[in-house]
């Protein structure tokens, strides 16, 4: 098709002012496009004189014209079923999951994992937890508090614990101490800030349900190394568990989680008293028992 540039000015600045006006007519409608309109409609809408239809097109101009109109609506459709698409995702995001559907989704989601004598009271606990489900608290346990799982090496702690790290009441990040560690020796010291607050530039995602944020969980605390600063023994998880106890105004306790191969009373051992009292506070004590795995 060969058209001067004058045609193609005037397709150009046409087709602008369709799109404009497709645009206008879907907003006035609540983004529904309008499939037909009487001629005094039109006019009334488009804003032009009684003389407007006496003008006369090419039948190449109708094509062009044509060609592209359709393309503005089609355009213009698919971005209002995307933008409805992406809304309604938003909204079934934040709509809590129930302890039924978060066993589902997890299972789902998991198809590897089984659920077995082993592991079912812990699993349905995490369960009854990451759904918000007030039964958790009913052996003494708190919502308001976060997990620390213990168990002997090889039973599940930590693949349990990852099962859930997506959930819609506050998804998180799993990292080993050792990892935390490395991190701390790499960059220096004071890199384990990093860690008392959440997880940095990984919220407002479909992954993570579009949570604004998303938390910690360590593995295999009372691993890492122990050093002494003036005489007193210091670690980097009793950097972290400090500092963020200290934010407990602002940063709830159930937005950290812990898993360790240690038995309660050797976690009394291991830490000082300051320590230990924090672990009381902040956490429940999950025990998973059982064979090794592995």
């Amino acid at each position: 098709m060969q058209i001067s540039r004058l045609q193609e000015n005037t397709f150009y600045f046409g087709c602008l002012f369709i799109k404009q006006k497709i645009i206008i007519i879907m907003e006035q409608n609540n983004l529904r496009l309008v499939g037909s309109l009487l001629p005094q409609t039109k006019k009334q809408i488009w804003g032009m004189p009684e003389d407007f239809e006496q003008t006369e097109l090419t039948q190449e101009e109708i094509d062009y014209a044509l060609y592209d109109a359709r393309c503005v609506k089609y355009f213009a459709e698919r971005d209002c079923k995307e933008k409805a698409a992406e809304a309604k995702l938003i909204t079934d995001c934040k709509t809590p999951f129930t302890t039924d559907e978060l066993r589902d989704y997890v299972l789902k989601e998991n198809p590897k994992f089984k659920v077995d004598n082993q592991n079912e009271k812990v699993f349905e606990q995490l369960c009854q937890y990451f759904a918000n489900n007030i039964d958790f608290e009913t052996e003494g346990l708190s919502l308001s508090k976060g997990l620390l799982i213990t168990g002997p090496v090889g039973v599940g702690k930590t693949e349990i614990l990852k099962l859930f790290r997506k959930n819609k009441r506050q998804s998180f990040h799993l990292i080993s101490v050792f990892e935390i560690e490395a991190s701390c020796q790499e960059r220096g010291v004071d890199f384990f800030k990093t860690y008392t607050g959440m997880v940095p530039g990984w919220g407002n995602t479909p992954a993570f349900f579009y949570q604004k944020s998303i938390g910690w969980a360590f593995d295999d605390i009372g691993r890492e190394s122990v050093v002494f600063d003036f005489g007193n023994k210091s670690d980097v998880v009793s950097k972290i568990i400090q500092t963020r106890y200290s934010y407990k105004d602002k940063l709830p306790f159930s937005k950290l989680h812990l898993t360790t191969n240690l038995k309660p009373i050797e976690i009394e051992a291991r830490y000082d008293y300051a320590i230990k009292s924090r672990l009381r506070e902040m956490f429940n004590y999950i025990e998973m028992n059982g064979k090794d795995r592995r």
